[in-house]
């Protein structure tokens, strides 16, 4: 998380992240959280959604149908302007430190350590000389060969 962290936040505190937020000028919209969540590639929307799941009555539980319609650009439309402030309000709260951790876990790492074992595995089972070419699907965020 370091590394990551020193991408993200020029920091080596990742823990110190959950309440970043800003938008950076990168066509994404916001940029928030322990990992760079997105407003407009809809892992924020994602993180919220399963915040909310669990804790209803949090301060970016009002947030989701503008999150809905922002998914996909770099509009504050709706968000603008207590979306800030709420996210800053919810990560003092145990419970959206953890769904951070989870969505990055689901969305990111997860992936990324099933691809490695896969790979893993195809290289050792071919010639040496051959490295398996892949692709990655943003949407689902699944590992397959490339065609």
């Amino acid at each position: 998380m370091q590394l990551v962290s020193s991408a993200e936040n020029s920091s080596l505190d990742w823990q110190a992240q959950y309440a970043y937020i800003e938008d950076i000028a990168d066509g994404r919209g916001y940029t928030a959280g322990i990992i760079g969540f997105c407003t407009g590639t809809g892992d924020v929307l994602e993180l919220v959604q399963a915040y909310t799941a669990t804790r209803p009555d949090n301060p970016l539980a009002a947030y989701v149908s503008a999150l809905e319609s922002v998914n996909g650009t770099d509009s504050h439309d709706g968000l603008d302007p207590g979306f800030t402030a709420a996210w800053k309000e919810a990560s003092a709260d145990p419970a959206f430190q953890s769904a951070q951790e989870d969505e990055r876990d689901r969305i990111y790492f997860n992936p990324a350590i099933n691809f490695s074992t896969n790979a893993c595995e195809l290289c050792a089972s071919t010639k040496p000389t051959k490295i398996p070419r892949v692709s990655m699907t943003p949407s689902d965020a699944l590992w397959k060969p490339a065609t």
